[in-house]
């Protein structure tokens, strides 16, 4: 009987050793889809934030190139006529719409190259248009002024730009330069505006466009400077610049905008969410020309990215996946339980012939014999040894 116990019991315990290898096998190959699951959903988010930010790239690029018409056609409105009164200027300007279709920018202004020999006579023209107080500033002898003479909107801030000589000042100067000696347009660097108050200080930039005698633009930078008018010129603040060009794209995705080629803090002239931690999963750095000017744009993924790009998250697929392993976890289970269930039978089904057996040697031994009368069927049966007791064959 021992023997029988033991080879009933032996396939029940190699049933539960195969059924662990495959719960085992379930668990490593779960952990594995979940990776996967996990590596594509990443993929796809970075997928998603490099073409927000090619896209926002695009849309700075393209409302740059706006802005540069703008001075491009203030231009062509000083070669058009030979004077210009303060309220053509405003009229122009006026036309233009500048609130509506080129929001951020800070206003369209000239500024007139002035020789020494014509500073005196030229503070008088304008003290005469009804402005007493006005002198070209700040004071002191150089061998080329300029004046901010025309700036529309002629009010709040921009009356703070009034007369001021951008040419004194390193940052513009190298920009004007620029602008004059190649006939094109040229973006300054970083600098502080002239209308900036106490309040809500930002950066800004300048961006300018040469005007000439003639109209045309001279052959050779000796022509150009002799024959240089002004500029034409729009002042920005940065906050204000690109926060109106992309207001609606800038909940998800952090940009930070520097001048130059570097990310140095000196260099910053725009962060959409400066209180924002940095260091995210998904960021990226890239870099624009403008005009000859660099700018090094670094996008960040802020914590919502991933819900605003409406893909599902991993766990979603994972979920899934986890109900048909549980699926075949309750089938591996019925399974198992039913072959310990045969592993029962057998194991009784050898009981039984065991005992069977020894009634019969039993039998054998007492010459005693036996009859068993099966009640459902009325079937009657004999022991061997009660065959033999009374001679009869089986």
């Amino acid at each position: 009987m021992t023997q029988h116990a033991s080879a009933g019991t032996s396939p029940w315990r190699s049933t539960l050793v195969q059924a662990l290898v495959a719960v085992a096998a379930a668990l490593l190959a779960l952990g594995l889809v979940w990776r996967e699951l996990e590596a594509r959903h990443h993929g796809l988010l970075r997928e998603s934030f490099e073409l927000q930010t090619r896209r926002l790239t695009g849309k700075l690029q393209e409302r740059m190139r706006a802005y540069n018409q703008v001075l491009r056609g203030a231009a062509g409105f000083v070669d058009a006529s030979d004077t210009i009164s303060r309220a053509e200027w405003r009229r122009y300007v006026a036309r233009l719409d500048l609130h509506e279709d080129y929001r951020g920018i800070q206003g369209v202004g000239f500024s007139l190259a002035i020789q020494p020999a014509r500073l005196g006579a030229h503070e008088a023209e304008i003290r005469r248009e009804g402005f007493p107080d006005y002198a070209v500033r700040p004071p002191g002898e150089r061998p080329l002024y300029t004046s901010i003479i025309y700036l529309e909107p002629f009010r709040d801030r921009n009356l703070r730009a009034f007369g001021y000589d951008m040419f004194s000042e390193p940052v513009r100067r190298t920009a004007m330069e620029r602008a004059r000696d190649t006939g094109e347009i040229a973006y300054s660097g970083k600098v502080t505006l002239v209308q900036e108050t106490t309040a809500d200080v930002q950066a800004g930039i300048l961006v300018y466009h040469p005007v000439y005698r003639g109209g045309d633009v001279p052959a050779t930078p000796e022509e150009r400077r002799a024959k240089l008018v002004g500029w034409t010129y729009s002042p920005f603040r940065m906050n204000d610049l690109m926060e109106a060009m992309l207001r609606a794209d800038l909940e998800a995705v952090r940009i930070e905008v520097f001048d130059g080629e570097g990310t140095g803090a000196e260099a910053l002239l725009f962060d959409s969410h400066p209180a924002a931690p940095g260091g995210g999963a998904l960021g990226m750095l890239t870099q624009v020309v403008l005009e000859g000017r660099t700018w090094t744009l670094r996008y960040s993924a802020l914590p919502g990215f991933a819900a605003a790009t409406r893909l599902d998250p991993p766990w979603v697929a994972f979920l899934a996946v986890g109900s048909l392993a549980l699926l075949v976890a309750i089938v591996v289970g019925a399974f198992v339980n039913s072959r310990r269930q045969q592993a029962l039978v057998a194991d009784l089904a050898d009981s039984l012939r065991d005992s069977e057996e020894a009634l019969q040697r039993a039998q054998a031994v007492a010459r005693v014999g036996s009859w068993r009368l099966d009640l459902a069927t009325g079937k009657l049966s004999w022991s061997r040894e009660t065959y033999r007791l009374f001679d009869l064959p089986p």
